[in-house]
């Protein structure tokens, strides 16, 4: 009981929020699950418990949640992973909360559900990441950048996170898009989908660029409206 309480008052002293078995003794360990010190949330990975006068378990795991992603999937993964195009455009919206699925692109995933406490979850899929040059890294998480993003995004992310999307329209609004990610060729109805959303929160301007410069490039792209479903004049 001594040896778990020093051992959790060092991780508390250094703001640990989320250590690893290895980073510990089997003695250490073993009394600190005992004391309900820190809580297991996959295997080899614990959440580091606060005090019993201060928050609660949960808000613990709401603090460490991203955290723990970016250290559990750089290790699992290295560099070859990168957060879905949604959850990456509600970051870009400075939406931290946690969510309750979060869904990870990683080379070599096992297209499993990974359980993790109160209620949350992560799902890996094995499939293709964006380019290197449309991934960037914020807070230790890998993620889309914020074209690359709406061109992969799927179609219900308007309609569900209407306040998030308009946050990042108006961040699109206020800088020259990067086109070759939108001229690519790829998810020729997601870039409609973007035109029409920009439309529909006044950003005419950009959306004429964007448009523009798909018809450039030889793309025919339908234009709707992603918060209504319908297609603008």
């Amino acid at each position: 009981q001594a040896l778990a309480l020093q051992c959790w008052k060092q991780l508390r002293r250094r703001k640990v929020l989320v250590v690893r078995t290895g980073e510990l003794a089997r003695e250490e360990r073993e009394g600190l699950l005992r004391s309900s010190l820190i809580l297991e949330i996959v295997k080899s990975w614990y959440l580091v418990c606060p005090p019993k006068n201060g928050k609660s378990v949960e808000q613990a795991w709401q603090d460490a949640f991203w955290p723990f992603c970016g250290q559990y999937l750089n290790n699992r993964f290295g560099s070859d992973w990168c957060l879905s195009a949604d959850n990456s455009l509600l970051l870009h919206a400075g939406n931290w909360s946690v969510p309750t699925l979060t869904l990870v692109c990683a080379h070599g995933a096992n297209n499993r559900m990974v359980r993790l406490p109160f209620g949350t979850s992560m799902f890996n899929c094995n499939q293709s990441l964006p380019n290197h040059q449309d991934i960037v890294i914020r807070n230790g998480l890998r993620m889309y950048d914020l074209e690359a993003a709406f061109v992969d995004a799927s179609p219900a992310f308007f309609a569900t996170n209407p306040h998030d999307a308009l946050v990042v329209l108006e961040q699109l609004r206020g800088r020259k898009p990067v086109m070759d990610c939108l001229t690519s060729g790829k998810n020729l109805s997601s870039v409609g989908r973007l035109i029409g959303a920009l439309r529909s929160v006044g950003a005419e301007e950009t959306a004429r660029d964007i448009h523009t410069a798909m018809k450039t490039a030889g793309h025919t792209v339908r234009v709707i409206d992603p918060f209504t479903h319908n297609s603008p004049c």
